[in-house]
């Protein structure tokens, strides 16, 4: 087949994935969104709950889910709605779960409280709440095939008091095959009393949910870490998969500001209303879809700037003498882990980069590597989202998230040295927080710092399982390193979690062809500029061609 052949096979496939998800999903997408606030005993009343309930019933009526939002339900109510929704569940339904309300733990379960609920005991807890763990097997007896919980509901409870001296926080659930859970803080722990709607937990949600082409999972990854670092890791979400694919919202038309975790522009826009796809993760298929990747470029900065240029390290031939990228086995940090309670999680997830595309043979031949653009670096920037955040550091010297959104706007500037520095920060605060350590992986392969970058990203990947924009930026380390089977190894694993990583595509189509795999390299090349038309562009701003 010739190349331009393929790439009209890329195409056709990418037409076929852009059809409308309804089109590809079977049963519908069914949502059950409930904000409990009225309670009685509670003091302060829970103003947030149905605030938060609207606003993530909202975001996922843009996902084109059929959403039934209900609010401050009592005993006898909440159970017929919970029948109601479990009733409207077919073969193959996407189901969605929100909970904003009271909680507890009763014999290591998990029950939601209905307003009005008289609880006095365990029993009394059992017998007027409703079991999560009770209605996920329900869903899945309904055979729905992707289960998503969301709970915000481990509070200083106005209920346990009464029957306990410390409260106890939520319960792991167990999670049948197709589920994605998380709650809004760890196990056994507590929301802090915070004032103020809409909670940081929905308000993070809700904003991670709004960038395009990202899978569910890195949504929930993504979010753990944002509300992490907004209450300086006294709040630290709890997240749990038993998922087989990676599960995709939205499918829409390109969007100007779609960012990865490594480059964070402005807030994205709203989307016209998506629709979802189910992607397999342990493909490694160089077929695109037309929805582009998360790894798109902001817009140029328009701000003026003094400029200084340094060389990329340009990359040499491949080594055969690189150690192998180490596979994610370790576990998560304290402060960001995340843990499945179904072994269909482990057996579908790994990370240890694919051996599905192998080096050359020593007979083929490798290709020149043409002469590598410099990479520019600002030194100031002038930008109102930075001195507002600025401000915020000088009231606060301690605030985490206000260092890590400056170093992301100073990454989207090209203002490199004060991204890093920023980042340390972050780190200094918590040192395994795998999304600084990413970001500031791939500031540092930008800037040619190679053996650092390298380090940062090894972490980050011990850090969080399944992190595809670290494996991805690992590729990129070992690209500009010329260890064309390394990246080749990390690019794989990177598009096994996510397929629409573009940048995942076109770096391992170049170390394709500098391996001397033109015809494989030319195919992700293709895929790649499908997924993200100024790809190209991209990659030479980041010292590579």
């Amino acid at each position: 087949m010739s190349t331009r052949n393929l790439v009209l096979l890329c195409a056709l496939l990418a037409s076929f994935l852009a059809l409308p998800a309804r089109a590809q999903e079977q049963g519908g997408r069914v949502a059950l969104v409930i904000g409990n606030g009225s309670y009685a005993e509670a003091d302060p009343a829970l103003s947030a709950a149905t605030g938060d309930a609207k606003l993530v019933a909202e975001e996922f009526r843009r996902f084109n889910f059929d959403v039934d939002l209900k609010e401050n339900l009592g005993v006898s109510d909440m159970k017929r709605t919970v029948d109601a929704f479990l009733g409207k569940l077919r073969d193959g339904s996407t189901a969605l779960f929100y909970f904003s309300g009271y909680g507890m733990q009763v014999g290591g379960q998990t029950y939601l409280i209905p307003v009005g609920a008289q609880i006095t005991s365990e029993d009394s807890a059992k017998q007027d709440g409703i079991s999560l763990d009770t209605m996920l097997a329900d869903m899945h007896r309904r055979k729905a095939k992707v289960k998503i919980v969301i709970v915000d509901a481990a509070r200083q409870s106005p209920f346990e008091t009464k029957f306990r001296r410390n409260p106890a926080g939520l319960s792991a659930i167990k999670s049948p095959e197709g589920t994605l859970a998380i709650y809004s803080t760890a196990l056994g722990k507590l929301v802090p009393r915070v004032a103020g709607t809409p909670s940081v937990f929905a308000r993070e949600l809700v904003r991670e949910l709004k960038i395009q082409n990202r899978g569910l999972e890195d949504v929930f990854a993504s979010t753990k870490g944002a509300v992490s670092r907004a209450t300086n890791y006294e709040q630290v979400p709890w997240t749990a998969t038993s998922l087989f694919d990676q599960i995709y919202l939205d499918q829409a038309s390109p969007a100007p500001a779609a960012v990865t975790q490594k480059q964070t522009p402005p807030a994205p826009a709203e989307t016209k209303a998506p629709a979802a796809t189910t992607t397999p993760s342990s493909t490694t298929t160089t077929a695109p879809t037309t929805t582009p990747s998360t790894t798109t470029t902001p817009a140029p900065s328009t701000t003026t700037t003094t400029t200084t240029t340094t060389a990329a390290a340009p990359a040499t031939s491949a080594s055969s003498s690189a150690s192998t990228p180490s596979s994610s086995t370790s576990s998560a940090s304290t402060s960001s882990s995340s843990s499945s309670t179904s072994s269909a999680s482990t057996s579908s997830s790994s990370t240890t980069p694919s051996t599905s595309s192998p080096p050359p043979s020593a007979s083929t031949k490798q290709a020149a590597i043409p002469p590598q653009p410099a990479v520019v670096q600002v030194d100031d920037v002038n930008d109102p989202a930075i001195r507002d955040l600025e401000a915020r550091i000088k009231k606060n010297p301690k605030d985490v998230a206000a260092y890590y959104r400056r170093g992301q706007l100073y990454a989207h500037h090209k203002a490199y040295r004060r991204a890093i520095a920023d980042f340390d920060s972050v780190l200094k605060s918590n040192p395994k927080d795998p999304e600084a350590l990413n970001n500031r992986c791939w500031i540092r392969a930008v800037i040619g710092e190679l053996q650092a970058a390298l380090k940062d990203c090894d972490a980050a990947i011990q850090n969080r399982d399944r992190y595809g924009d670290a494996y991805d930026s690992r590729g990129f380390v070992h690209l500009k390193l010329g260890q064309n089977a390394e990246a080749i190894s990390n690019y794989d694993a990177a598009l096994r979690i996510n397929q629409r990583h573009a940048s995942a595509f076109y770096g391992r189509g170049l170390a394709r062809i500098r391996a001397g795999n033109q015809y494989a390299g030319d195919s992700d090349i293709a895929a790649a500029k499908a997924l993200q038309a100024n790809i190209v562009e991209e990659f030479a701003s980041y010292g590579v061609r």
